[in-house]
């Protein structure tokens, strides 16, 4: 198998809601040139860990060629490194402006500490994402069960047709149908930023960051 996981899809123009799961979240831009949304807490499994200094919450950049979650405070990433390492099923649960991220399957090594909060390609990838320039927003929702699959023909490369299965490269493009392989669900989850923790800990406990 690929180093890289299954294949996904990037649609232009439009939104496949036959791709998400559990309805779509928006987060408000505070940004005019990149992709940056408000951060407010973390927890995990439901228990809030760590908030923002600021009421008005902290900025978090939104960047699928990432290749890392990175934390914004040495004390956090070390809690998440872990608890996740005792646990690898653990729940990271980040509240942002309008909607709060649940995400599985996020192992370790993909856990890093930076001055910034920023949202990379380990948590978006479980993920369908809306980069919604017209609106100045970002979308998150849950995948289905409906696997990123797409025709041979619109792969524009020998490097992307090799890399879906059942596609092949000759010299008229890539052939053979529809692909299969994509990615399906992986059990992570948009929900309402509300519903994000069911508690939390002591407040002499919980992480300060900003």
């Amino acid at each position: 198998g690929s180093t890289f996981g299954t294949p996904g899809l990037l649609s232009l123009g439009g939104i496949d809601e036959t791709l998400t799961s559990g309805g779509l979240y928006f987060s408000p831009l505070v940004s005019e040139r990149f992709y940056i949304v408000k951060f407010h807490a973390l927890g995990l499994d439901g228990t809030k860990i760590a908030h923002a200094s600021s009421e008005r919450g902290m900025n978090a950049m939104v960047d699928t060629g990432a290749s890392a979650l990175l934390m914004p405070t040495e004390a956090v990433a070390d809690y998440y490194v872990r608890k996740c390492t005792e646990n690898p099923s653990c729940v990271i649960n980040i509240q942002l402006e309008g909607v709060c991220l649940n995400l599985v399957g996020i192992s370790p090594d993909a856990i890093e500490v930076s001055n910034e909060m920023m949202l990379g390609f380990p948590a978006l990838k479980s993920l369908y994402l809306v980069l919604d320039l017209e609106h100045d927003r970002v979308g998150f929702a849950g995948r289905s069960e409906k696997a990123c699959n797409a025709k041979c023909n619109l792969f524009l490369s020998e490097a992307t047709c090799t890399y879906a299965r059942g596609c092949h490269w000759t010299e008229d493009g890539c052939t053979g149908g529809l692909s299969s392989g994509g990615s399906t669900s992986r059990g992570s989850t948009a929900t309402n930023a509300t519903s994000c923790f069911t508690v939390s800990l002591a407040p002499e406990e919980l992480i300060q960051i900003g």
